[in-house]
């Protein structure tokens, strides 16, 4: 796809300050019915105590709003089953939210507004009033936007949305942003959240797509896939400290965030494992993070992202404020101060998993290099507000000094066992007295690794690479081994007395020293062939 920032028309007039009521005492409005209705039954549906919200008038049972009001949702599901004609008054489709107001659920768990596939879920001042909006505790899912952005939330006020989940939400491929959410005008904070599985495939910003100001904290954004901008596409200011972006796909450029426009600062964020161009066109780069704008970025992991192109973990200039973690740098350069990065070693992340707080994360491993590496002096977020703790909740530091990107590691985390990519091959035919060659191969860590080979009887080695290696009988012992090529190889002498059609089989095992990951090739034959 042709990769593009999205320009659109800025509104001329400021918004104004939003009417919060005749009254300075709110109402709080409990929905009594998960049926998706407007009608005199005795019942206050969701979309009823929006309704009385927004006009500050009794709706059925639903109590008359009064200035910014409380909507409660308990546990249970509430699906929109209005067909929807795109209009903004909350008449049918998407619930239209045109006041200041809270919504609080039970738990994102517990709570769900589901958008019934038939238009976005909830439209969050339409108009661009300056309404104030806070959504908490709940799940937003199964919104389907075909003629707008925000498959799941749009906002033109000022959201905060607060241990939300907004999961499986998409846009037309051509017609909107935003498969998750379209952050339009105003401006919106999110705080322990989680933005996945959205889908704005042939547009901008899978999980969330901004034209404004937009903060994160203790979120992560994760299996998203975008146009541009798999996990986020940003036009305005980017904040996002203690957050882990990741396995996000991006069609064209930006895997997990696309910089169109704007500053974006990044404070001890995790971005890892996400993909640009996705569609092998080799139209799209920064697998990690695509920059055309400003980004600042301080004690924050790009690792592990992937591109077919330049720039698997960034592609353009990064303001670098210090202690990074950036495996590979190709395609990246770099503004600021670099003396305390890391640069060409993997993070060695644990795979996102629930280990404590409202969202899943990406805990480094025991082995990794981002464990009591980031600044000794503390980390901070991106006004040099000291973080207490990690996305969490766990304190920093655990140490002496806390570690660099979302999670910080603690004494009670467990690594996830994970087999190694390795595999062993050789001579598949010798003849007695005749020399042959095996090969283990193994995917670089850059850790230490212990690497086992056992020869079978009549086998001899007689020349190995690396040279220094502990023999005992028939097994070759490698200690340490850490090849940039992530190889080792051994030349062998078969003896004269091996008898023809004889099976030889050779097997190793490759070890991580500090992670305990275990590879085992399956074991390779070799047939004994008669002589000339």
């Amino acid at each position: 796809m042709t990769h593009r920032p999205y320009w659109r028309s800025v509104l001329a007039a400021v918004a104004v300050q939003a009417c919060l009521g005749s009254s300075s005492f709110a109402t709080t409005i409990p929905v009594t019915t998960f049926t998706d209705a407007v009608a005199v039954d005795g019942f206050c549906s969701l979309r009823e105590a929006i309704d009385a919200a927004n006009t500050d008038a009794p709706v059925d049972t639903c109590a008359a709003g009064s200035g910014a009001d409380t909507i409660t949702l308990p546990a249970g599901t509430y699906t929109i089953a209005i067909p929807g004609t795109s209009e903004n008054a909350n008449l049918n489709g998407d619930l239209d939210i045109l006041g200041s107001l809270e919504i609080a659920g039970g738990g994102t768990s517990s709570t769900v507004i589901d958008g019934g596939a038939i238009e976005r879920v909830l439209d969050v001042d339409p108009l661009f009033a300056g309404y104030v909006v806070s959504i908490s505790d709940l799940t937003v899912q199964n919104g389907n936007e075909l003629f707008g952005g925000g498959g799941g939330i749009s906002s033109g006020g000022q959201l905060t949305l607060t241990r939300v989940t907004v999961t499986g939400n998409a846009v037309d491929a051509t017609l909107g942003d935003g498969g998750g959410i379209l952050n339009d005008f105003g401006s919106m904070t999110i705080v322990d959240s989680t933005i996945s599985g959205n889908s704005a495939p042939g547009s901008l910003g899978g999980g969330i797509q901004s034209n404004a100001p937009l903060t994160i904290s203790g979120s992560t954004i994760s299996g998203n896939v975008g146009g541009d901008g798999g996990g986020i596409e940003t036009e305005d200011t980017l904040t996002i400290t203690n957050s882990t972006i990741t396995g996000n796909r991006a069609l064209g450029y930006g895997g997990g965030i696309e910089v169109s426009l704007g500053l974006t600062s990044l404070a001890n964020v995790t971005i890892a494992s996400n993909v640009a161009d996705d569609d092998n066109d080799d139209d799209g780069d920064g697998g990690g993070i695509d920059i055309l704008d400003t980004v600042d970025m301080k004690n924050s992991i790009l690792s592990g992202n992937s591109d077919t192109g330049i720039g698997p973990d960034c592609n353009g200039t990064l303001n670098s404020l210090d202690y990074n973690l950036i495996k590979n740098t190709t395609g990246c350069s770099f503004t600021g101060t670099i003396t305390n990065n890391i640069t060409g070693f993997d993070a060695n992340l644990n795979p996102l998993s629930n280990t404590g707080g409202f969202t899943q994360t990406q805990v480094p491993r025991l082995c990794s290099p981002a464990v009591d590496a980031a600044d000794p002096a503390g980390c901070t977020d991106s006004l040099l507000v000291p973080l207490a703790t990690d996305q969490r909740g766990v304190t920093r530091p655990q140490g002496a000094i806390c570690d660099i990107g979302a999670a910080e590691r603690s004494a009670s985390d467990v690594d996830q066992p994970r087999a190694l990519n390795f595999r062993l091959s050789g001579y598949k035919r010798v003849r007695p007295g005749g020399v042959l060659t095996y090969v283990a191969r193994y995917r670089e860590l850059d850790i230490p690794n212990n690497l086992t080979l056992t020869l079978p009887d009549g086998i001899y080695p007689t020349l190995v690479f690396p040279s220094v290696v502990s023999i005992a009988g028939n097994t070759l012992t490698w200690f340490d081994v850490k090849i940039p090529s992530g190889k080792v190889k051994v030349k062998c002498f078969a003896d004269l007395a091996l008898v023809p059609g004889t099976v030889l089989a050779v097997s190793a095992t490759v070890t991580s020293e500090i992670c305990g990951d275990v590879g085992t090739a399956q074991a390779f034959t070799t047939v004994i062939t008669p002589g000339p």
